[in-house]
């Protein structure tokens, strides 16, 4: 491994498989050895409690370590600061708090339409249960998107259009959340796997990477998205949920462009190429 600074942005300096293939091993074989002893119910003893926190945050963790190891401090200092970015546009940060509770709605109300028009459209919830999954959402945010967005979707992208980066890096961290479907008492994020999964595979596109490219790579735009996924707004069926972020997905492939995800007139390409590739 050599010390390679990578560059702001949401597109590295190179694909560096060696590094990642170490990223992947450490933030997937964590989950494995969390869900081991789960699975076996092995004694939580207070020695453990720290090394079971960092194995949660497993991404976010393996992020720094392989950083750390391959860059030294000013690639870890570079990796904290794309979370306190202070670039990120009111647009942009509206986009990530609202965009997917907006899908939500909106299939929440064609549920209604085409299904039961006596079917509550919302449900009373306490405050106390917002905030709280809320809470959860960042704290989820904060343990993944160091690492999935902050380290390995930039270098996807060297290799790969943000469009097929997405839809790989969505099936790696699909596998990282699937001991939530077969570990006793663990809690899922869906009824089944193959409900979850396929919502999982379409926020990669309607979400992660098309917020993370249109705010230059910042850390804190993703988290807050991911935030938004712990949140329900308005009771609706999950295949119309699912389609209509599929209709959403589609425009914004059209609109924006496979390539990047980000609109780009002709003669700004080159030089905004020539942005993400400067150094921290």
């Amino acid at each position: 491994m050599t010390i390679n600074t990578q560059p702001v942005g949401y597109k590295a300096k190179a694909f560096e498989a060696r590094n990642l293939i170490f990223f992947f091993l450490i933030a997937l074989g964590a989950k494995l050895i969390l869900g081991l002893l789960i699975f076996f119910e092995l004694p939580q003893y207070p020695l453990l409690t720290v090394p079971l926190f960092g194995i949660l945050c497993s991404p976010s963790v393996a992020a720094f370590i392989v950083t750390g190891l391959t860059e030294g401090k000013p690639g870890v200092r570079a990796l904290w600061k794309r979370f306190w970015n202070r670039n990120l546009s009111f647009k942009w940060l509206l986009v990530a708090l609202l965009f997917l509770p907006v899908l939500r709605l909106v299939a929440g109300v064609l549920t209604q339409i085409l299904y039961d028009p006596s079917y509550p459209l919302f449900e009373k919830e306490s405050i106390s249960a917002i905030i709280f999954g809320v809470l959860i959402g960042l704290f989820a945010g904060l343990q993944e998107e160091f690492g999935w967005r902050g380290y390995a979707l930039p270098r996807f992208q060297v290799k790969w259009n943000a469009l097929v980066s997405s839809i790989v890096l969505g099936v790696i961290t699909g596998l990282w959340h699937v001991s939530k479907y077969i570990t006793p008492g663990a809690i899922a994020f869906g009824s089944n796997f193959w409900e979850w999964f396929p919502w999982h595979m379409l926020i990669q596109i309607v979400g992660y990477t098309w917020i993370y490219n249109n705010t230059k790579g910042n850390i804190l735009a993703v988290v807050l998205f991911h935030a938004s996924t712990s949140y329900a707004v308005g009771n609706l069926d999950i295949w119309i949920y699912l389609g209509v972020m599929l209709i959403a997905a589609i425009l914004i492939v059209a609109v924006f462009g496979p390539k990047n995800l980000v609109r780009q007139r002709p003669e700004d390409v080159v030089g905004k190429e020539k942005v993400h590739a400067t150094s921290d």
